[in-house]
């Protein structure tokens, strides 16, 4: 796979173009950590853990960044309208599945009780649409991103039932709303009431 500039950000940088996994320190993922530990102390906060969302690519970052940095200090992760997903499978190559990385089935414990919330909006059921990546394997997650969403949740659902672990995801069906980011925001900002 060639690897593009967007792809460090959706992917996290967890790979080098040559498929060698980079240290943690040089994942995207990490920058997060170290933004929110510059903010509290810059503003003096005393804040333990963080709400983090994304839409659409920042969906993609957000559910991965679950997945692959469980440690990382979220409270919430809100990801919404993903145009393709990380399964937690590992008999599938990344970035559609675990692949050859590092984290192993039985290492999901950590993600699957963080809480997620995955917002999907009903009328972003386009196969079309022009940013959708419709490779073989996206296609295998469904035909667009509301049928795609279903299957990561109930695929993560089923491996923590097959597995006994503690599931803490959430689905949301946003009514009416398509590939639509302010709205999915204003969704997402009643979630983050919610959680405050």
């Amino acid at each position: 796979m060639v690897w593009k500039i967007r792809d460090d950000y959706i992917f996290g940088n967890m790979f080098s173009s040559s498929g060698k996994i980079n240290l943690e320190s040089e994942w995207t993922f990490s920058i997060i950590e170290k933004l929110f530990d510059k903010v509290v102390h810059e503003n003096s906060l005393t804040a333990a853990n963080y709400i983090i969302f994304g839409h659409s690519a920042g969906a993609q970052f957000v559910q991965r960044m679950l997945l692959f940095k469980p440690d990382a200090r979220i409270k919430t992760a809100i990801a919404a309208n993903a145009g393709f997903y990380t399964l937690p499978r590992s008999g599938i190559g990344f970035p559609y599945g675990l692949g050859i990385s590092e984290l192993k089935p039985a290492m999901l414990g950590s993600a699957f009780s963080k809480k997620l919330i995955l917002l999907l909006g009903t009328a972003d059921n386009d196969p079309n649409h022009k940013y959708l990546k419709n490779t073989p394997e996206a296609i295998a997650q469904g035909a667009h991103r509301f049928e795609r969403g279903h299957h990561f949740f109930d695929t993560a659902k089923s491996k923590a039932e097959d597995l006994g672990m503690d599931f803490q995801w959430e689905l949301k069906a946003v009514k009416g709303v398509g590939h639509n980011k302010l709205r999915m925001s204003e969704s997402a900002s009643e979630v983050i009431a919610e959680q405050s």
